[in-house]
């Protein structure tokens, strides 16, 4: 397929994510109408029951393909392929990285000792089940630690911050496309974990504001990754 092709890919590309993400967003009032069980299932890792969402799967599925057809699209339209060409189109890119990294670790300690407040509210509730997931996990699972640690923040800040953000602003220019990008993918990240979705709506936009804040994904993906790192820590203190 040549260059040209691709350039008229890349709109009709645009026009089913948005439409994607409105799909997914006028789903997300359906898991305080229809049973439960149409959004969670229980998925057994050793003799442990992890509680997955099926909501949040086909989201990171549906816009991880995206991206991905996004990013070749890309590097295709630049007739050349280098890793610095990828990791510049993917948002790692920032003049002070320390500076951004160090913002996302005192950010995502913060996060994540607020745990620490909600858990004496919700204790007994959905988010003491987190612990114990977690603990279980810890126990049986070390690469699904290793996944909570470094896979699921660099996957869902790039789905979430860097494509659906930058997406969004490229259709509303202006406040209402700042707003409407922040908003989207905030209630998009938050409904796709199955306990809890009300409490990372705070997480959510937190890291968001991180993002449109510093232009660059090192913030927020450091931000999420201690967040989880620090509510592990005081889970099994």
């Amino acid at each position: 397929m040549k260059t040209e092709n691709y350039r008229r890919l890349e709109p009709k590309l645009n026009v089913i994510f948005i439409t994607t993400i409105v799909f997914f967003l006028l789903l997300i009032p359906f898991k305080y109408i229809v049973p439960e069980t149409l959004f969670i299932f229980v998925s057994p890792i050793g003799e442990s029951l992890i509680p997955q969402s099926i909501y949040g799967l086909l989201v990171i599925w549906s816009f991880s393909t995206l991206g991905l057809l996004f990013l070749a699209i890309s590097v295709i339209k630049e007739k050349r392929f280098a890793i610095k060409l990828i990791i510049h189109k993917v948002g790692f890119v920032s003049k002070t990285p320390m500076t951004d990294i160090f913002l996302g670790i005192v950010t995502g300690c913060f996060i994540g000792i607020s745990v620490l407040y909600f858990n004496a509210i919700y204790r007994g509730s959905e988010l003491s089940l987190v612990s114990l997931s977690i603990l279980e996990l810890f126990g049986k699972v070390p690469l699904e630690i290793l996944n909570i640690l470094i896979g699921a923040p660099i996957l869902e800040e790039l789905v979430f911050r860097r494509l659906m953000i930058s997406k969004i602003q490229y259709f509303f220019k202006g406040k209402f496309g700042i707003m409407a990008s922040l908003i989207s993918s905030t209630m998009l990240f938050s409904y796709i974990h199955p306990l809890l979705p009300e409490l990372k709506i705070f997480y959510g936009l937190i890291y968001g504001l991180l993002y449109l804040l510093r232009k660059n994904l090192y913030p927020s993906v450091f931000a999420h990754a201690f967040s989880n790192l620090t509510m592990i820590i005081i889970i099994i203190r």
